[in-house]
């Protein structure tokens, strides 16, 4: 997709950068994205379907101009320093030796790793999907982003018959949702299903999520071999993992349903309980019942349930920054408004959020007075965060959001999880909730009040 764009250009520079859709962003599948340079997705809330519906195929963009920085001496001194510290922090070398994927392994023994649509939390053939075992089997080069040291992609080659590929990844999210969450230990299987979701245009946790709430409903009798056009849809079936995946993104007989999704899917056959998500979109890989701050970060997101919008994992799993106990409730709703707030402002400076791991802020600002000759004190950076959240939380009043959307499947509230460290817990969120409203400024509808939006300089956006 993206090496044809590039030729249709005819721009002498090989400097071309591309973000375009597949054939599923065509079909207009509700969870298709968009593609950048051949293996990055800007996969989630179906934007490749927006485009598909423009007839926009692709956006090819090449700069001959240099990036203008108030300092270049200073920046590049403190570059040098940046690199260092990130290199020589051992949180670092475990994601450049094992990438994302490395963490399937450690989520699973602490219980929040999504096994058979979030019924389970303990894999059985975790170790078969690790990071260990990708890169034994199927590594053939780390990759990284333009400038990054960190390296945490991986170039892959499958050569088990009937998955043979080569691309990059997967990634833990691809790993969670098309593997453990559908019953897959085949990491041949995965790994070829996301070269799929990237060669089609498809987003690997939607995807996942979507076949598991299919599976769990074939496997309670909620659909049958008549609905799924002769289709035994079980978890485990790493065939079928694969198949599916094309289906959904041609749209091919029982594809087209899957296509629009799983809440479509599960409200149409009546049984929308078996649905693992909100606002209409699948949950990311962690657990919530074993790890609460993250449960109050999907409630809360503006762009639906997601992982990169306010990551709490690093304090409550994975100890790099603090130690939080996962199933408590009490402070999350601070530490969680927290981690937003610093992760729209990081987010906004143009940083990887991976480089959180090896970085703090101290070294952020310091850059940004080498880069744009302002200096910014360290709530001055947070403040900026959060101006960045209540504008996102404005503009999704205004579009229509509803509190009654933003609650996560009676699952998590009246099912206690069955397995794992963390068994017997259920999500119990109300006082949580009432914290992180209190600390954003929200009313009980999570509307800004005024008084906040005007110590954030936003009245003029108020409701």
């Amino acid at each position: 997709m993206c090496d044809a764009a590039k030729k249709e250009t005819d721009h002498p520079s090989e400097r071309i950068s591309v973000s375009c859709i597949g054939p599923a962003g065509e079909n207009m599948v509700l969870m298709s994205s968009i593609i950048n340079d051949k293996h990055r997705a800007a996969a989630r809330c179906g934007i490749g379907a927006v485009m598909g519906s423009k007839n926009l195929k692709a956006l090819a963009v090449s700069g001959s101009k240099r990036v203008e920085v108030a300092d270049p001496e200073i920046l590049r001194r403190l570059a040098k320093e940046v690199v260092k510290k990130i290199k020589s922090n051992p949180a670092i070398e475990g994601f450049t030796q094992f990438g994302t994927s490395g963490f399937v392994m450690l989520l699973n023994e602490m219980g929040i790793l999504p096994t058979r649509n979030f019924q389970r939390t303990a894999f059985e053939r975790a170790v078969d999907i690790s990071g260990e075992v990708l890169n034994s089997k199927y590594l053939k080069k780390k990759k990284a982003c333009f400038g990054c040291v960190i390296a945490c992609g991986r170039g892959t080659q499958v050569s088990e018959p009937g998955y043979e590929g080569s691309g990059e990844g997967p990634e833990y999210e691809s790993v969670a949702l098309l593997g453990s969450n559908l019953g897959n230990g085949n990491m041949s299987s995965v790994t070829k299903a996301n070269y799929l979701c990237n060669q089609f245009g498809l987003d690997t946790i939607s995807v996942g999520g979507t076949i598991a709430c299919a599976m769990e409903m074939f496997e309670r009798g909620y659909l049958t071999k008549k609905d799924t056009g002769g289709i035994a849809l079980k978890f485990g079936d790493e065939k079928l993992v694969v198949t599916l995946v094309e289906m959904i993104a041609k749209r091919e007989g029982f594809g087209d349903k899957l296509a629009d999704g799983g809440f479509r899917l599960a409200e149409e056959y009546g049984h929308p309980e078996c649905f693992m998500g909100l606002h209409k979109m699948e949950l990311p890989g962690y657990e919530p019942r074993g790890a609460k701050g993250m449960g109050i970060s999907y409630m809360t997101s503006p762009i639906g349930p997601s992982h990169c919008r306010g990551y709490t994992i690093p304090f409550e799993i994975l100890g790099t920054a603090g130690h939080l106990d996962p199933i408590q409730e009490e402070g999350k709703g601070m530490l969680t408004k927290s981690v937003q707030d610093m992760t729209a402002a990081w987010d906004a400076t143009g940083l990887c959020l991976f480089t959180t791991l090896g970085i703090g802020m101290d070294e952020v600002l310091s850059m940004l007075m080498a880069v744009t000759g302002s200096g910014f004190a360290p709530m001055q950076f947070l403040k900026i965060g959060e101006r960045i959240f209540n504008l996102q939380r404005l503009f999704n009043l205004k579009a229509g959001f509803k509190i009654e959307d933003e609650k996560l499947p009676d699952r998590f509230y009246h099912e206690p999880l069955p397995d794992g460290p963390n068994a017997g817990a259920v999500l119990n969120l109300e006082k949580a909730m009432a914290e992180y409203c209190q600390l954003r400024g929200w009313d009980e509808n999570r509307k800004p009040y005024y008084g906040k939006l005007r110590g954030l300089g936003l009245t003029e956006y108020a409701l």
